[in-house]
């Protein structure tokens, strides 16, 4: 098997098994409620336990009695941004170097990242469809709060690789706007 088909192969089955993960877990509050009472919000309520709270919007996170460190840690953060960042980076170079070592042609590093481009706005714009639809109508698919969580984090590789993208294709720009 040649060296991009077993790449291109990889990246599709990583795609599988994120996409894939995402839909088998539990249902969230469509709307990002949280402890909605009666009657609630939404079309959607219900209220198993009979708490009087709808169960899709109540928190199944134990509540801390302790004070959290309030210290601020650049790897900490909801959404860790820089470590995507960090990692795309370091991907993207190793690869490049890959290809000036001639491991990987150059074409193969460019079909890579091509690839990992599609495959994040396709990531990006499904979800987005799925966020439409769980706002307008209340159809939930997964749990909305891991589905933002990987929404946002695809969309900061995208980010990256359309920067990438875009400095392939400088003279092409030039080119548009010399005329």
């Amino acid at each position: 098997m040649k060296k991009g088909r077993m790449v291109f192969s990889f990246l599709a089955l990583l795609l599988f098994l994120l996409v894939g993960s995402v839909f088998v877990l539990a249902v969230d509050c469509p709307f990002g409620l949280i402890n909605d009472t009666y009657p609630g919000d939404c079309a959607r309520y219900i209220d198993t336990n009979g708490d009087g709270i709808c169960d899709l919007s109540q928190d199944i996170q134990p509540t801390q009695t302790t004070t959290e460190n309030t210290s601020t840690n650049i790897f900490s953060e909801k959404y860790p941004f820089i470590s995507v960042i960090l990692v795309s980076l370091i991907f993207y170079f190793t690869t490049f170097i890959l290809s000036k070592k001639g491991k990987i042609s150059v074409l193969t590093h460019r079909r890579i990242w091509n690839i990992l481009l599609l495959i994040s706005f396709i990531w990006c714009a499904l979800t987005s469809i799925i966020f439409i639809l769980n706002l307008n109508y209340g159809l939930t698919l997964g749990q909305m709060q891991t589905l933002t969580f990987w929404h946002i984090e695809t969309g900061i590789v995208m980010i990256i690789i359309s920067i990438i993208h875009i400095i392939w294709h400088t003279s092409y720009y030039k080119n548009i706007f010399k005329s």
